[in-house]
Parts: C-alpha cells; structure tokens; sequence
C-alpha cells in the first residue's frame, strides 16, 4: 500500500522517527552555536544579553522538540499524515516561538535586540537540524521506489 509504513522500518520508542536522532540533529547545533556565540554576546551586550540568548535558546528547543515529538508519533501512521502534520506544527511552532519571545521581553528586562537576533539565528538553526532529521527518518522509512512507466506515459524515441 502506498503511504503505509514499512514492516521493516526503523522505529523508536516514540513512534516512526527516533527521539535520539531528533536530539542529535536539534539539540546538538543550537547548543553549539549557543556555546559559540555566549562570549561575543556577553562583550557586546553584557549579562543581560546573555540572559536573552538563554532565554531564546530555551523557548526554540522547547518549541522544536515538542513539535518534533508529535511529528515522530506521526510517523508511524503514513507518509501523508506525516507531511500534513508537519506542515501544521511548523506553522503552530512559529507562532509558539513568536509569542514566547513576545511574552520573554514584555515579562522581563531582557534586551529586544539580543533576544530577537538569538531567537532567529536559534530558530534557523533549528530548523535546518529537524529538515535533516524529519529528511533521513522519512527516507529510512519510505525508500524511494522508481516510478514504473505505463503504456500511457512510456517515452517514445
């Protein structure tokens, strides 16, 4: 059936895509550039500056990985839902993320510059780590199959 989950395919405790793998491919960057990025922002900004990379950080991988748990349970179901689901959370994580920072900056003291420059540069990074992860997951799992032609759409020479 096409759409359907393969018997052999990988799984995971949380459904088609490993939770592992998730926290390898979105986790590991953010904190990387996070870690990179602290001394440059504390010159610059002070401590204040490092609170609203802290902060970002925080709400972008809270964000990521709930929205990157559901699409793993999804994963299980088919392709189809997969993608629909996919689509969906990516829009619900961006308002998520947007009203968080919203909220961050009215709640607190932080610096708007600060914030809304990490919350950016977290959130792209972010995003290219779970396109990777959500990319090799649907890949191990529905292994391209070379489109068969018909005799409607063979090529003629």
């Amino acid at each position: 059936m096409t759409g359907s989950r393969p018997e052999t395919g990988g799984g995971g405790r949380y459904g088609g895509g490993t939770v592992a793998a998730l926290l390898r491919w979105v986790v590991s960057p953010v904190v990387s550039v996070g870690a990179v990025g602290a001394y440059p922002t504390w010159l610059l900004g002070g401590a204040s500056a490092l609170e609203a990379e802290g902060v970002a950080g925080a709400i972008v991988l809270a964000a990521m990985l709930a929205s990157g748990l559901v699409i793993s349970v999804l994963l299980r179901a088919s392709l189809a839902t997969a993608m629909m689901g996919v689509l969906a959370l990516g829009m619900a994580r961006m308002i998520v993320c947007l009203l968080a920072a919203i909220a961050a900056y009215w709640w607190t003291e932080l610096p708007l510059r600060s914030l809304a420059l990490w919350m950016g540069g977290f959130y792209g990074v972010a995003l290219a780590g779970e396109t990777t992860w959500l990319y090799r997951t649907m890949k191990r799992l529905w292994p391209a199959k070379a489109p068969q032609p018909s005799a409607g759409n063979a090529r003629k020479s």
